[in-house]
């Protein structure tokens, strides 16, 4: 249904310069909404749990300025 969407956990091991743990995404996860996550299609909110979709993460990251 949302072939390139991954789990929280499975996109934290990817990109665990990023996020050293879980928690660390998390914090991120749990303000979706205020932070944007959302709004910009990086985060899904899907009847089976949140999913992010890589590419439009990495997107929002590079706007703030979280990646060089």
């Amino acid at each position: 249904m949302f072939p390139n969407l991954m789990r929280p956990s499975a996109f934290q091991r990817r990109c665990p310069e990023q996020f050293r743990s879980l928690a660390a995404l998390r914090y991120h996860l749990t303000r979706r909404r205020a932070n944007g996550l959302v709004e910009s299609g990086a985060v899904v909110e899907t009847p089976i749990g949140l999913r992010i979709n890589p590419e439009r993460f990495e997107q929002w990251m590079l706007g703030r300025g979280e990646l060089q």
